[in-house]
């Protein structure tokens, strides 16, 4: 068949590479758009969550470092006050003295509340091996128990950007760490 002068064929379709260029751009560049914004994505919730971890190991050893004469912790300790300032060192990244800590911002602008850290004192077996005369533990001789601070938090990170639609309740993060009692 001719047309216009020209041999048409299925050959010459097959032959011809005018505009094939444009076309394998167009096929590759959503997929390869979709990997690029999700790769930058993925490192804003890893940076979330590392933020979130280095504050809630903050808070951890803070708690663990303070002073205290109740060494199984009892419902004193820590008290309200070491609480308030433990969430404040995770959430803010420094402990504020007087009344500037209400008015320091937040490290992350999603984890701003202090009802999204918990707290929890428990007691580590510590007592003296029969054999060895060792504790597991370095910590205070002779009282079998030593205090543990486990300091946790969750929240929702939910800036995902162009990834919304896939999960509209955003990613929840979550970052925990637990320190045994040192004394200050």
């Amino acid at each position: 068949m001719k047309k216009h002068g020209a041999e048409f064929s299925v050959n010459s379709l097959i032959k011809d590479a005018s505009g094939a260029a444009l076309i394998e751009l167009s096929l590759l560049l959503l997929p390869l758009t979709g990997l690029m914004v999700g790769a930058v994505e993925y490192g804003r919730v890893f940076q979330q969550f590392h933020v979130a971890s280095k504050g809630v190991t903050a808070a951890s050893r803070y708690l663990a470092r303070l002073d205290t004469t109740n060494l199984c912790p009892g419902p004193n300790w820590p008290d309200a006050d070491e609480l308030a300032d433990a969430k404040d060192l995770a959430q803010r990244g420094f402990l504020e003295q007087g009344s500037g800590a209400a008015t320091a911002s937040h490290i992350l602008p999603n984890w701003n509340n202090h009802n999204d850290i918990t707290v929890v004192v428990s007691c580590a077996d510590n007592t003296r091996d029969g054999t060895t005369n060792i504790t597991q533990f370095r910590g205070p001789a002779g009282t079998g128990v030593i205090p543990r601070v486990t300091v946790s938090t969750t929240f929702t990170y939910d800036e995902l950007g162009l990834f919304k639609f896939i999960d509209p309740d955003g990613v929840t993060v979550r970052a925990s760490h637990t320190e045994l009692y040192i004394g200050g």
